[in-house]
């Protein structure tokens, strides 16, 4: 019994993380400590030497618990921001449009129906949403305005940069601006004048952090 409420704090611990490796080390082994100053205690107490309770426990205690706490909150403010990024990409879309850019209609795409088909896929962006620039012709194609496509990890947008990047520099017809911020890609239409494109870079850098 005295090792087996301290592996509940494990187990919270290895929900707010999803798996158990996600825990820090330094939680468990402070939760490990404090397991063993327990069951000393436990033994203490069962030898007849109940005084030695007040000083084991109080002391394990105090050392274990803020490293827990502080490791539970920092899982929860990372889980917090993983899902604020995988709903980013509209979210930054409509702060491109309260700077006063010219966009009229947004698509926010899922899993199931992202054109590329690489939406949540590993190494890939956890968000998409195309935008149209009431400037150009109607359509669903960065060509016709842009896109914003959110990433877990900065690893994961230059991946998709530069592959982009690539594809633009193959052809005229795929040129596009790219900008990124965070782990956030822009993608706007060759279409716009360079001041045009600016502008969205402008605004972009304030919404994407």
């Amino acid at each position: 019994m005295a090792r087996a409420w301290p592996l509940v704090l494990v187990m919270l611990l290895t929900d707010c993380g999803g798996t158990a490796t996600s825990t820090p080390p330094a939680a468990v082994t402070a939760v490990q400590a404090l397991s063993a100053s327990v069951s000393s205690a436990v033994v203490s107490v069962a030898s007849g030497q109940a005084s030695q309770l007040a000083s084991v426990l109080p002391t394990a205690a105090a050392a274990a618990v803020p490293t827990v706490v502080a490791a539970a909150a920092s899982i929860a403010a990372s889980a917090s921001g993983q899902a604020k990024t995988a709903a980013g990409a509209a979210l930054v879309i409509g702060q491109l449009k309260a700077a006063g850019l010219p966009i009229d209609a947004v698509t926010a795409y899922s899993a199931a129906d992202d054109p590329n088909h690489l939406l949540g896929r590993p190494g890939q962006y956890i968000s998409k949403a195309m935008f149209h620039d009431s400037r150009l012709d109607v359509g669903t194609e960065v060509g016709n305005g842009g896109s914003v496509e959110t990433f877990a990890n900065a690893d994961d947008l230059q991946n998709r940069a530069k592959y982009v990047q690539a594809i633009a520099r193959s052809s005229a017809l795929f040129s596009e601006y790219d900008y990124s911020a965070g782990r956030t890609l822009l993608r706007v239409s060759s279409k716009l004048t360079p001041d045009q494109a600016a502008a969205y870079e402008k605004a972009f850098q304030g919404a994407a952090q």
